[in-house]
């Protein structure tokens, strides 16, 4: 995996710089690996530096002579002899193999011999690896493994490459695309078919590559992926120049770019809001964290004063204890020392003992009420500082919810800022939309000129980029266009815009009255528009129809789009010029880029039907496109009927033949029955 993960990457890497470019792809393909790790940064440094090595550049060639010989001469790379650790590695995969083989775990011993394999193919041993991927492809086979099928004629593909023979590479190139597509992965069916454009360019079959490429585009596009769009419009580029077309080289280095830019874009702004969703949580935490700390210390602090008041309240008990002790026992001694003598002074002994007893009471009851206001101003004191402390850490907590909440209030603030510009981003469209509507007419337009007919239209988006057009010209003649504008939501409508502009000035300014002049003068506004920018984007697909009641014929033209004729239920089919409107149709021969009239018969009862691509390049749950075939045979099924019916079926069917899958690009289709007297 990690050969095949380096050839792709050196297959896709091209060098940009200051509107020039160069393709490395060829040298690091045809030559081997060693010698193109010194190759490389020589031609970057001769395309980028050009003066500066000048006077360098004839050391660097005998510098590399020595290793341009074998290079030359065609010789594979020498085989990388085997570590210790590498040879044991080995005969503990082919062990392990045998064990897992026996117990009937085959996909597991399959891994053994993919790894084994893979080790052989690090240190050059081709052949041998080729022998254990085979193994292993026998016993995958064997229990159904799509996925494990699909990675050994991948890997099988990249060895070939590696020998130097491309035409097997493209063979098991080719069985990697079909378990692909029979597995329904879109990533890998794109990765396999750009594979095959790489070893088409090798084998000089540029055509065939570029048919791979625009496949791939296709389900990049139904991916929506711009990772995979701008990797497809870099091959594309750089096929084209290998072909020696230079224009359409450049021509699609404009989407890569621009692909490639917006990719660039997008992962920064990801980048900062993870950032910033990251300091969020941060912020959080701290705060999660000072509050449980401030209920630990409040709880410790509770404790250690009550322990406090309870070694202080015992101290003074025993103070106390010990004071009473002391009393009685002089108590004691004067009430004997008073019965030893005399009793006539027993009472006056009395009276000295009430007098001492009362004295003693008194001494105590002080000492009891100085303690206890000692005690309470203590407490006092440390509950008022206690309080203080609380009061503090409220307040530290209120400014931080304070802070937090106003961090809330923001992201509020914002989110509702940018429900705004959505809410006027969708008006926006929709008002642009009525706008179309009202620059290319209504249905109503069709019916006042055609008695029978009918416009089907679904647009990817809000608005379209495919367009009708109805007019009526000198003489009682009638005009009916369809186009399909490059790309599809606002970019496209605005190009239908341009296209009715284009129309007009050709109908009614320059007075032209037939469908290849028409195309010619909109093919030529096109493309002065487009010498003007700096990548060439704008072009379209149109079908034009002029009927002349009076002669009893109809005149058509096409660019790309045809004209389908049903007449008494056969069907006729007109194809139009393969040259696409705008694009000064590069590499096409004089007769594929001119615009001829086809002459067609009126007769009562006769069907015509123009529309773009859309319907037949729409795909199913399982991936299959509708197909023109399909959709020809649906509508001379139904030509028969009234309008209405033919209009509910075409939607009925597509309807059935989406289901799930979502729409991929504009439909539109325009189907009217030119009866000579009618309109």
């Amino acid at each position: 995996m990690l050969r095949r993960m380096r050839w792709q990457s050196l297959r896709m890497r091209m060098l940009f710089r200051g509107g020039q470019w160069a393709t490395i792809l060829p040298v690091g393909l045809v030559l081997p690996r060693g010698w193109c790790v010194v190759f490389l940064p020589l031609a970057y440094s001769v395309i980028r530096y050009p003066l500066v090595l000048k006077s360098t550049i004839v050391g660097w060639f005998f510098a590399l002579a020595a290793l341009l010989a074998p290079c030359l001469s065609g010789a594979q790379p020498a085989e990388i002899p085997y570590s210790r650790n590498d040879s044991a590695q080995i005969k503990l995969g082919d062990s392990l193999f045998a064990h897992l083989l026996a117990d009937g775990n085959i996909k597991e011993a399959c891994r053994q011999l993919e790894s084994n394999a893979t080790l052989f193919w690090e240190h050059n041993q081709l052949s041998r690896a080729v022998d254990y991927f085979l193994r292993s492809l026998t016993l995958n086979q064997q229990i159904n493994n799509l996925n494990g099928i699909a990675g050994i004629h991948s890997n099988l593909a990249f060895i070939y490459a590696d020998m130097g023979e491309y035409r097997k590479s493209y063979d098991y190139f080719e069985l990697t695309l079909a378990v692909r597509k029979q597995a329904g992965k879109l990533e890998g069916i794109i990765s396999a078919l750009i594979n095959e454009s790489v070893v088409l360019n090798q084998l000089s079959r540029f055509d065939e590559s570029v048919a791979k490429l625009e496949e791939a585009l296709r389900y990049a596009r139904q991916l929506n992926s711009e990772v995979q769009m701008r990797s497809v419009y870099g091959m594309l580029s750089e096929t084209y120049q290998k072909a020696g077309n230079a224009e359409k080289a450049m021509y699609f280095y404009g989407f890569y770019k621009t692909f490639n830019d917006y990719v660039t874009q997008k992962r920064v702004e990801n980048a900062e809001l993870s950032l910033a969703e990251q300091r969020l949580r941060e912020v959080n935490l701290r705060l999660d964290s000072t509050r449980k700390a401030n209920e630990i210390y409040r709880q410790r602090f509770e404790i250690a004063t009550q322990r406090e008041n309870l070694q202080q309240l015992t101290l003074e008990q025993q103070r106390l204890l010990d004071t009473l002790s002391t009393q009685e026992i002089a108590k004691a001694y004067l009430q004997k020392l008073a019965e030893t003598q005399e009793k006539e002074k027993q009472i006056l002994a009395l009276d000295k003992a009430r007098l001492a007893f009362q004295r003693l009471v008194g001494i105590i009851g002080s000492v009891l009420l100085l303690v206890a206001l000692a005690l309470t101003v203590l407490f006092l004191h440390r509950r008022s500082r206690d309080n203080r402390q609380l009061r503090l850490k409220n307040a530290q907590i209120l400014a931080q919810s304070q802070t937090i909440d106003e961090q809330n209030e923001v992201l509020e603030a914002g989110r509702i800022v940018l429900e705004n510009k959505t809410q006027e981003l969708l008006s926006s469209i929709r008002y642009a939309s009525q706008i179309q509507l009202a620059v290319l007419g209504h249905s109503t337009a069709a019916r006042e000129m055609f008695a029978q007919s009918f416009r089907f239209s679904r647009p990817c988006e809000v608005v379209s980029g495919d367009f009708y057009y109805y007019r009526r010209l000198s003489q009682g003649d009638k005009l009916v266009v369809v186009g399909d504008c490059t790309g599809h939501g606002v970019p496209g409508a605005f190009l239908t815009l341009l296209g009715v502009t284009a129309l007009d000035h050709a109908v009614f300014d320059l007075k032209l009255d037939s469908p290849s002049a028409i195309l010619k003068e909109i093919d030529r506004m096109f493309s002065e528009i487009n010498r003007n920018t700096q990548v060439a984007i704008h072009s379209m697909d149109v079908a034009v129809c002029i009927i002349r009641e009076q002669r009893g014929a109809m005149e058509f033209a096409g660019a790309r789009n045809g004209l389908l004729v049903v007449r008494d239920g056969q069907q006729e089919f007109y194809r139009g010029a393969l040259a696409l409107i705008g694009s000064q149709n590069a590499g096409l021969s004089v007769i594929q880029r001119g615009f001829t009239d086809s002459l067609v018969p009126l007769t009562q009862g006769m069907w015509c039907y123009m529309y773009s691509d859309g319907l037949a390049d729409q795909f199913n749950e399982e991936g299959e496109k509708f197909s023109s075939r399909r959709l020809r045979n649906l509508l001379a099924s139904n030509a028969g009927h009234s309008p209405e019916v033919q209009e509910a079926a075409l939607a009925e069917a597509m309807d059935a033949w989406m289901g799930t899958e979502g729409q991929v690009d504009d439909m539109m289709l325009v189907g009217f029955s030119p009866m000579v007297g009618e309109g």
